[in-house]
């Protein structure tokens, strides 16, 4: 089995290094972007999304947060409806709370979104139960894992 693996990765290297030949010889980046897509890029931020706006951070307190936003930005993405799995995992690496967003990118959208999700924290068994340390938001594009980011509860 590690010998396919290993065939299929020098398979893929060659045709990757053919693939760049001709793009240099044929101009593919002077032709307009025919040549192939470009992979897509995701960035994510947190903040404490209270009343009075956003505080953005990696680590908040217990007795000051209310509820975690996860702010999803996305370019390019291929055209067509897309589903974005944000889940906050426990110390543990469990999965406490999972949210979907799905959305559509069509050809004038330019591969570009964004979505936000939010986490209640404040009265919920995060600060019920005092639960600190080091979590996790996990982002999903469409089934395949994206970003984890790390985010710490503090007393």
């Amino acid at each position: 089995m590690k010998r396919c693996r290993t065939t299929r990765i020098v398979n893929l290297a060659g045709f990757l290094f053919l693939a760049a030949a001709l793009c240099t010889m044929g101009g593919c980046a002077a032709s307009g972007g025919n040549g192939a897509p470009q992979a897509t890029l995701a960035a994510m931020s947190l903040c404490n999304r209270t009343e009075a706006g956003c505080s953005q951070g990696a680590a908040f307190s217990l007795a000051s947060i209310r509820d975690l936003a996860v702010d999803a930005q996305w370019s390019h993405l291929p055209e067509g409806t897309h589903t974005e799995t944000v889940e906050l995992l426990e110390p543990g690496g469990g999965s406490y709370q999972v949210q979907n967003v799905s959305f559509a990118i069509d050809g004038t959208a330019e591969g570009a979104a964004q979505a936000t999700v939010v986490f209640p924290v404040a009265g919920s068994w995060i600060t019920e139960r005092a639960i600190t340390g080091n979590w996790n938001v996990r982002i999903s594009l469409d089934g395949q894992n994206i970003l984890i980011e790390p985010v710490e509860f503090q007393p």
